[in-house]
């Protein structure tokens, strides 16, 4: 009987381990690229022309890549399904009626799917905004997906750098849910993600946007996403107008990192006397001696070739501003570049105990400037 019960429980177990459902499977890594103005002629780093979003995208369609709606990507780290090898999201931020009118039209000629991201003050019937009425008449499906950008734009180190207690609070219930709240009832869709304006966020804000019940959150912190990607802290890649398609193709074929127990932790605020960061690379695909760790491009990196762990040292005190950590090392077969990256804020820069003395400038790196949008 004993056997017979040993013999059952051993045939349980094989099944269950050769059921796809049996366990969770890895929704796979990702790229999310951002754009901003789509114009001709390019006023602005920030802007694409059309001819090079046709041939950016035309490429992407070419070489196989899976471009995505942005809901199936986020179900994927959700735990819902699995996402397609090279899979690509296309994302454009504060919703200008240049890209509106000269972007969508390309997007929907190649029959791709994209998500705009909006903010309440950047939606009228004057200049560069469109109306209301304007987004309800696009299509409510995945092809055309709408998500948050806050309320007014705000730059979280400067007009949030500014405030304290409860005046801190109101500022960040406007901006990240007050601001659902409007779009939901202006435009009759349930809004599902939040794209933080110039990429800047900490931990507080990321409880808080988590609470209000967004799905998904997503950075520009200029890297894919790999398989263990939290949804509330998605990287994207911004794409500019000096990128061009060879510098296009240079982001897009870059490779996720895999990397675990990252101090200080993605949205965390530190002391300005914190001089060591660590890592540790678990990426059996990456060459180790390769790898390298920076802080806003600074530090002194020490990699142990045989754990992976993965050290950087600053040398002086840090300034009260966000920092950009990255961890990046090249592919063993292909050679290509893989990259980790993550944000942290200095105690000061933007925090509720922040005093209002001046902050420093966005963070800055190979895919962002200063003046985001």
């Amino acid at each position: 009987m004993r056997l017979l019960c040993r013999l059952y429980w051993i045939a349980v177990l094989l099944i269950s381990l050769s059921c796809p459902m049996a366990m969770a499977a890895a929704p796979g890594s990702s790229l999310i690229l951002c754009y901003h103005h789509v114009d001709a002629p390019a006023k602005n780093e920030y802007t694409v022309t059309p001819d090079d979003l046709r041939a950016q995208l035309a490429w992407l369609k070419q070489e196989g890549f899976s471009v995505i709606p942005l809901s199936r990507l986020v179900d994927a780290y959700r735990g819902k399904g699995t996402l397609p090898a090279k899979a690509v999201a296309l994302t454009f931020d504060d919703g200008w009626r240049c890209t509106n009118e000269k972007g969508l039209p390309i997007l929907k000629e190649l029959g791709l799917p994209c998500t705009l991201f909006l903010y309440p003050t950047m939606i009228g019937k004057k200049g560069d905004k469109w109306s209301y009425e304007e987004y309800k008449a696009l299509p409510p499906d995945a092809q055309v997906e709408i998500g948050c950008h806050s309320f007014n734009h705000p730059n979280l180190l400067k007009e949030g750098g500014k405030l304290v207690g409860q005046a801190r609070q109101d500022f960040l219930q406007k901006e990240y849910v007050k601001s659902k709240e409007i779009l939901e009832k202006n435009l009759g869709r349930p809004i599902r993600w939040m794209s933080y304006p110039y990429g800047l966020y900490d931990a507080e804000v990321c409880r808080l946007v988590k609470a209000t019940g967004y799905e998904a959150a997503f950075s520009v912190n200029a890297a894919p996403n790999s398989s263990r990607a939290d949804p509330m802290f998605l990287n994207r890649v911004m794409i500019l107008k000096s990128d061009g398609l060879k510098g296009f193709k240079r982001k897009v074929q870059m490779l996720p990192l895999e990397v675990s127990g990252v101090q200080p932790v993605d949205g965390a605020t530190i002391n300005g006397s914190t001089r060591t960061f660590t890592a540790t690379v678990v990426d059996p695909e990456v060459d180790l001696s390769t790898v390298r760790m920076t802080v806003a491009g600074r530090g002194k990196c020490m990699v142990n070739p045989k754990t992976g762990q993965t050290v950087v040292r600053l040398d002086g005190e840090l300034k009260p501003r966000a920092y950009q950590i990255s961890i990046t090392g090249r592919d063993k077969k292909t050679g290509r570049v893989r990259l980790c990256s993550w944000l942290i804020r200095v105690a000061g820069a933007g925090s509720s105990g922040a005093t209002g003395s001046k902050t420093a400038k966005k963070p800055t790196d190979s895919a962002s400037t200063e003046e985001e949008e």
